[in-house]
């Protein structure tokens, strides 16, 4: 006589759950922030703000900084290569006077990297980032 074999239907039902939890924990991850994209500007002043506070100038080094810091808050998975929300980049790239929008998705595609390869951009980043929420109150 054949049996039945449940144990693949049990193991893929074990699967699932744990593929539901791992999409949970992906999706709170990947929660933006700041969900009003009208807020764009007044990161960017702390952010200018705080360029100022250390007598720097805004440069290619420190508008990658900002992009970091403002995709972090609005759009997070953008970190990870996924594509920023519709009209993001072009409100990116007119509030920092980019010449064009790819631009803004240059410096984006190395994000992540330049924030774990280089101590001098993690710490400027952090410290921007602090800056820029305790000024917005952020959590």
């Amino acid at each position: 006589m054949i049996s039945l074999d449940l144990s693949k239907i049990r193991t893929a039902k074990s699967y699932e759950e744990d593929l539901r939890q791992t999409e949970r924990k992906i999706n709170e991850a990947l929660e933006p922030i700041i969900k009003d994209a009208r807020l764009l500007e007044d990161v960017y002043k702390y952010f200018l703000a705080f360029i100022e506070k250390g007598k720097k100038v805004m440069d290619a080094n420190n508008r990658k900084k900002f992009l970091f810091i403002a995709v972090y808050l609005f759009c997070p998975s953008v970190l990870i290569g996924h594509t920023m929300p519709r009209g993001f980049r072009d409100r990116i790239k007119e509030l920092i006077n980019a010449n064009s929008a790819s631009i803004v998705s240059n410096d984006t595609a190395s994000l992540m990297f330049l924030y774990n390869h280089y101590k001098d951009f993690r710490e400027d980043v952090d410290s921007a980032y602090s800056f820029i929420a305790e000024g917005m109150c952020l959590e």
